[in-house]
């Protein structure tokens, strides 16, 4: 059967003639004290059993098992892989928020060089003191924004520290800005890159397995083939026992079936059969949730991409709108409420681009994580990580 990463399973099935178990054998050592006869009696006895495995009960029972060990491993690789997408994404939140902190606090910058404008307007009698109150609700609101902004930022780093085992403490400090992309998205990756995700694996293991052992079942149900020796020495002491001349042995072939158990052994075919069922429709679903999951990814990519282009050619427009405002104000053409509101826009278009670049980070590892780890044909943990170290 196929096993984890394309390898082989070794069933011990290859057989092609009828198969033996491994005999079962067991030992035996008895001493008595006879009442009225000449002393002790000592024996040794030693049985040996085998069985014939020709309808593959037993050998379909043991791939059952060791598919059910790949399963297993599979569902392990799952949870690192997942682990390492989420170490990822908190590390991708941890620089946004930090990017985050950076426009705030270029913010409240901004808007105290404002305030200290007018106020010497106000102090020239060229504008009027609301004009100065507005300016100190703007100050206090971007410092309360940016105070927010940092308390964002302590607690993803808390939450990275808390997946990658450490106290949370908060004393990771990030790179320093969200960067770009590693790369373009290839085109035309191939559907067989699905068949590497773990969660695939798994299903496709279980549902193997359930074969099996719906085989076994079925197998149980027929008449079973079996070789019995056994060899036995006796006497009076240690010495007679260990005397060959007195070993007697015996070998006896067999062929049992069952006559009547309650409809038990069809109960057990008929359970397997529908853990088969079970398994087969899991698996199905697993594939069109692999399926879905790359499409959801590589359309979100899309989408993403043409925001975070939106975003950037707003964010240049309102630069330059904001110094006209500035100018105009200076200038004494227009009131401030304009100049706030082309300010307030253009820091709130900065901010939304950076959670845009966050976001479309996180969802490059989404879509790495629903190709099984990366766009070529290479270990799925190890290429996430790269893509996080890269980003």
């Amino acid at each position: 059967a196929p096993g984890h990463g394309g390898h082989e399973i070794s069933t011990g099935a290859d057989c092609t003639q009828v198969c033996f178990l491994e005999p079962t054998v067991t030992g035996s050592l008895r001493g008595a004290e006879l009442d009225g006869v000449n002393g002790d009696a000592v024996s040794l006895g030693l049985d040996l059993s085998w069985e014939a495995d020709v309808w593959g009960r037993i050998r379909s029972a043991e791939t059952a098992s060791i598919l059910d060990a790949v399963a297993e491993n599979a569902a392990f690789e799952g949870t690192r892989l997942s682990l390492a997408g989420a170490v990822a994404e908190a590390w991708f939140t941890v620089n946004g928020n930090a990017e985050l902190v950076f426009v705030n606090a270029s913010e409240v910058r901004t808007q105290r060089s404002a305030l200290n404008f007018v106020v010497q307007q106000v102090e020239a009698g060229q504008a009027l003191s609301v004009d100065a109150n507005i300016a100190r609700a703007n100050v206090a609101t971007s410092e309360a924004r940016l105070a927010d902004s940092q308390s964002d930022l302590q607690n993803s780093i808390r939450a990275l520290e808390v997946l990658l085992g450490r106290y949370p403490s908060a004393q990771l400090r990030p790179r320093g800005g969200v960067g770009g992309l590693p790369g373009r998205v290839p085109v035309g990756l191939p559907a067989q890159l699905l068949e590497r995700r773990p969660d695939v694996i798994e299903a496709e293991r279980r549902l193997a397995a359930a074969y099996y052992r719906t085989e076994s079942a079925r197998a149980a149900r027929l008449p079973t083939i079996s070789i019995n020796a056994d060899a036995s020495s006796g006497g009076s002491s240690l010495s007679d026992v260990l005397d060959g001349s007195n070993v007697v042995s015996s070998l006896i072939a067999g062929i049992a079936g069952p006559i009547f158990d309650g409809q038990g052994r069809a109960t057990d075919e008929r359970i397997a059969n529908a853990r088969q069922t079970q398994a087969l429709e899991l698996y199905a679903a697993t594939a069109l949730t692999a399926f879905r999951e790359v499409e959801d990814a590589l359309s979100s990519e899309q989408a993403l991409a043409r925001q975070a282009g939106a975003l950037s050619r707003a964010v240049n427009q309102l630069r330059q709108a904001l110094d006209v405002e500035q100018q105009r104000y200076e200038a004494g053409e227009i009131g401030i409420d304009r100049v706030d509101d082309a300010r307030l826009r253009f820091f709130n278009a900065r901010r939304d681009l950076v959670n845009v670049r966050v976001a479309q980070l996180r969802q490059r590892v989404q879509l790495h994580l629903a190709l099984g780890g990366s766009f070529e044909d290479a270990p799925a943990t190890e290429t996430v990580v790269a893509a996080a170290a890269e980003g």
